[in-house]
C-alpha cells in the first residue's frame, strides 16, 4: 500500500495496536508506547503479530504518553553517541530515512518528570524541548491524531504537529482511529517530498540585442532524495504592444534535463534571456516567465517560481512594430468583401509602406537616422494614400463597416510611425 519506507514510532493510544511499516515496527498499548527492532525477512517485509503485556522485555523501551516520551522517541533513536543518552539498546533511525513519530491521545500531554529525561536534559519536559529535537534529528515530524472531542488536546496537538512540520487529524471516536493513522502514513509519503525554485533576479530590464542572466537556484526541501523535471515556461502577457506576447523559447539558453538532489541539497543553473535585434514594440513591455521543478516519485509535489523581463522600447523596435501592424492590415483586406480591383490597390499602398519601413531599419542599422526618418516619412505618406483610396470607396466599393475598420488601423499605423519618427 506504502511506496517508500517511512519509520515511524506511534506514541500514546488507548488500545492495543499492531502495524506494518517497512523499516520499523511500533507496537502501541495503554499510554506505554513500545518500540521494537526491524524483522526483516530479506524482502523488506515484516511479520507481525500481536503484543500483550508478556511481550514486553528488557530490550523493549516503554514509557508514558506525556512530552517526555516524545522526547525520549526523537532522542532514543538516534544512531549516534548512544551510551550519552543512557540506553545501549538504542536501535537507531536508519540513515536517509524520513523519520515521523504519530502521537495518538484523548488528552493534552503533560510535561515528563525528572526521570524521563535524557541525560543532557534537567528537568520536565517542554515543547520547545520537543520542538528541538524534532528539528535537530534530520528532522522528525510529529502526527497528531486526536482521539475524541476535547478542545484542549487539539489545540495541543495542532501546536506540536505544526511546530515539527507534521499534521494533526481528528477521530472522534476510538473506531476511527485505525483511518486516521492511514491518512497520516499516506501524507507522509507526500511530506517526505518537497522542492523549492527560487529565480533571481526576479525582476530585469533589457533592450533589443541584450542578453540579461538570471539564476534559478532549486533545493530538495524534503527529507528524502529525489530527481525533479525542470521546465521553462514562457507566460503570455496583455494590454502591451508589443509582439511576440510572450518569451520565446529559442531567446532562451538553459538546462532543463532532470535533477537528482538529496535533501537540503541545492543546485544552481543559469538562465540567459536574449532579446533578438527585430523585436517588435511600441512600448516598454514586461515579459513574465516561469521555471518549474516536479517530482519524479510523488507527482503532487511541485514548486515554481516567477519571474519578469521588461524589454523597453526603442526607434527601431517601433518601426518594427508598425511594420507588423501593415502586415496585419494587409491580411484584414485579403480577408475582407471588398472588389477585387479596389483590393489590389490597396494592397500595392500597403506593400510600399512595408517596403520603406524596411528601408528605415536597414538605415537605423547603418546608423544613418536621418535617412531613416525620411524613409519613415515616406512609409506614412503610403498610408495616408490608403486612407484617401478608402475613403473613395467609402460604402461604394467598400461597404461602410469595411471602410471604417480599416480607416481605423490604417490611422493607427500613421500614429505610430509619427511616433517612431519621433524617437
Amino acid at each position: 500500500m506504502f511506496k517508500k519506507s517511512i519509520p515511524i514510532i506511534f506514541v500514546g493510544l488507548s488500545v492495543v495496536v499492531a502495524m506494518l511499516v517497512l523499516g520499523w515496527v511500533v507496537f502501541v498499548k495503554i499510554d506505554e508506547p513500545v518500540q521494537a527492532p526491524v524483522v526483516d525477512d530479506g524482502d523488506n517485509e515484516i511479520v507481525i503479530d500481536d503484543v500483550g503485556d508478556d511481550d514486553i522485555d528488557d530490550n523493549v523501551l516503554a514509557y508514558f504518553c506525556n512530552l517526555g516520551a516524545i522526547l525520549r522517541c526523537d532522542v532514543y533513536m538516534l544512531d549516534v553517541d548512544k551510551d550519552s543518552v543512557g540506553n545501549p539498546d538504542n536501535y537507531g533511525w536508519r540513515e536517509g530515512a524520513f523519520k515521523s513519530i504519530i502521537l495518538m491521545g484523548d488528552a493534552p500531554p503533560q510535561g515528563g518528570p525528572e526521570s524521563y529525561a535524557p541525560e543532557l536534559w534537567d528537568g520536565g519536559h517542554t515543547l520547545d524541548n520537543v520542538t528541538y529535537w524534532s528539528e535537530n534529528i534530520d528532522p522528525i515530524r510529529v502526527y497528531s491524531i486526536v482521539v475524541g472531542s476535547d478542545p484542549d488536546t487539539y489545540a495541543a496537538f495542532s501546536e506540536i504537529s505544526e511546530r515539527t512540520g507534521g499534521k494533526v487529524y481528528l477521530s472522534p471516536d476510538a473506531s476511527d482511529v485505525s483511518d486516521a493513522i492511514i491518512k497520516a502514513i499516506e501524507d507522509m509519503e507526500s511530506d517526505g517530498y518537497g522542492v523549492e525554485v527560487n529565480i533571481t533576479p526576479a525582476q530585469n530590464e533589457a533592450s533589443p540585442k541584450d542578453s540579461v542572466f538570471y539564476s534559478v537556484n532549486i533545493t530538495n526541501k524534503g527529507d528524502l532524495a529525489d530527481v525533479y523535471d525542470v521546465s521553462f515556461e514562457a507566460e503570455n502577457f496583455a494590454g502591451y504592444r508589443g509582439y511576440p506576447t510572450a518569451i520565446q523559447c529559442s531567446w532562451t539558453t538553459f538546462n532543463n534535463s532532470n535533477m537528482e538532489l538529496n535533501p537540503s541539497m541545492s543546485e544552481i543553473r543559469p538562465l540567459m534571456v536574449s532579446v533578438p535585434e527585430n523585436w517588435a514594440g511600441m512600448e516598454d513591455v514586461n515579459y513574465t516567465f516561469s521555471v518549474n521543478a516536479k517530482s519524479e516519485t510523488n507527482v503532487d509535489v511541485s514548486n515554481t517560481s516567477f519571474a519578469e523581463l521588461k524589454i523597453r522600447a526603442d526607434k527601431r523596435s517601433m518601426v518594427e512594430y508598425s511594420k507588423l501592424e501593415i502586415q496585419w492590415l494587409a491580411e484584414l483586406v485579403n480577408s475582407s468583401d471588398i472588389d477585387q480591383g479596389i483590393k489590389n490597390a490597396l494592397l500595392a499602398k500597403l506593400t510600399n509602406a512595408e517596403s520603406k519601413a524596411n528601408q528605415a531599419l536597414d538605415y537605423l542599422d547603418s546608423g544613418k537616422t536621418v535617412i531613416a526618418d525620411n524613409m519613415i516619412q515616406v512609409s506614412q505618406n503610403e498610408m495616408n494614400a490608403f486612407t484617401k483610396l478608402v475613403e473613395a470607396q467609402y460604402d461604394k466599393k467598400i461597404m461602410q463597416p469595411d471602410a471604417e475598420m480599416l480607416k481605423e488601423k490604417a490611422s493607427q499605423v500613421t500614429e505610430d510611425l509619427e511616433k517612431a519618427r519621433d524617437e
